[in-house]
């Protein structure tokens, strides 16, 4: 160094922090040699500043290179002071492909689901008629028997009052024709009768059926009649639509490319789109044997059924989630296997 820089007289100084050098002070001058007092001041004074420029470079950064100098000092304890962030690389590397090929975890297939009821009800208009009560709406929980609407009954009580005078006018005549042994007479008369008495019944029976009740506990899921009353509605016409509550089960829609990772599996959660913070566990219980088309890829419709019990809150035709059980696979096959699926596809020829 000296016959580079053509110095006379140079000395170096090691800065050490806990015994361990750090850093160096080089001097330099021509004509007069360094004495040893000399030597003992520079000494005493790198010692003196040593600690304060540990102590800068330290802290008086930003903490990103603070942290990483940190971390690769702790690192270099372990792995060596030489290539430090390469050993750390390829360890990292390392323990990330040992993760990725031998690690299993639980594999779940995605399948979106739509709550249904076993049994729906449609109470539809038994004769032509007018809506007089309404007394229910879409969203009211009804039990068995309940009263949901009212027909208007003026027009079948005025051919009750109609047949029940022709009833007892025949009657009459019958006896008429009896006392007065005209037997042809008396048997057109029983005839009529008969006519008139099924009238009646069958006016009865309209007035007994003007009154639509509801044939089990359930949940009127489609029909606000409120806005038509006195409006006139047909035969056979859909007032309402009633489901049951207590035999709900979600129909789920696999993708064809999962169907086969389900086969054999039951278990699974689900959780709904205005709820999706609670999971509920489900269980699959039919798959159906044909695909369906839809407009992007086939699927399968399966039905589950809860393992737990109906909350009150559900609804038919709620929508949401599920995840189903597929048994376990490497993350690395997880993360993998649609794009060799779909390579496997694209390159076979």
């Amino acid at each position: 160094l000296a016959g580079q820089l053509g110095s006379q007289n140079i000395c170096s100084l090691p800065m050490r922090d806990s015994s361990k050098p750090v850093a160096a002070v080089t001097c330099e001058r021509n004509g007069k040699v360094f004495s040893d007092m000399e030597l003992d001041q520079l000494r005493l004074a790198t010692d003196l500043l040593t600690r304060q420029m540990v102590d800068l470079k330290r802290y008086d950064r930003w903490f990103g290179a603070r942290w990483a100098a940190a971390f690769r000092e702790r690192c270099g304890k372990l792995l060596g002071p030489k290539n430090t962030w390469a050993k750390i690389f390829t360890l990292t590397l390392s323990l990330l492909l040992a993760v990725l090929i031998f690690v299993k975890v639980d594999y779940r297939v995605e399948a979106k689901v739509i709550l249904r009821s076993d049994e729906v009800a449609y109470i539809t208009v038994p004769f032509d008629g007018y809506i007089d009560q309404v007394l229910v709406k879409a969203g009211d929980p009804v039990a068995a028997g309940d009263v949901l609407l009212r027909l208007n009954t003026d027009d079948l009580l005025l051919q009750k009052s109609t047949a029940s005078a022709d009833l007892n006018r025949y009657r009459r005549e019958i006896e008429k024709a009896r006392a007065a042994r005209e037997l042809a007479n008396m048997r057109i008369s029983e005839a009529l009768a008969m006519q008139a008495q099924a009238q009646l019944e069958l006016v009865e029976y309209r007035l007994s059926q003007s009154v639509m009740k509801s044939g089990f506990d359930g949940i009127i899921v489609e029909g606000d009649l409120r806005q038509r009353l006195g409006a006139p509605v047909k035969q056979g016409e859909s007032l309402f639509r009633l489901a049951r509550m207590d035999s709900l089960y979600l129909e789920a829609q696999i993708e064809e490319r999962d169907y086969p990772e389900v086969i054999g599996k039951e278990a699974g959660e689900v959780a709904f789109l205005s709820q999706p913070k609670l999971k509920y566990p489900i269980k699959i219980s039919q798959i159906e044997s044909a695909a369906t088309p839809r407009e992007v890829g086939n699927i399968f419709i399966a039905r589950c059924d809860f393992s737990g019990e109906i909350q009150d809150w559900w609804r038919p035709g709620m929508s949401g989630l599920c995840k189903l059980s597929a048994g376990r696979r490497t993350l690395i096959w997880i993360f993998s296997h649609r794009t060799i699926d779909f390579l496997r596809m694209w390159f076979w020829w």
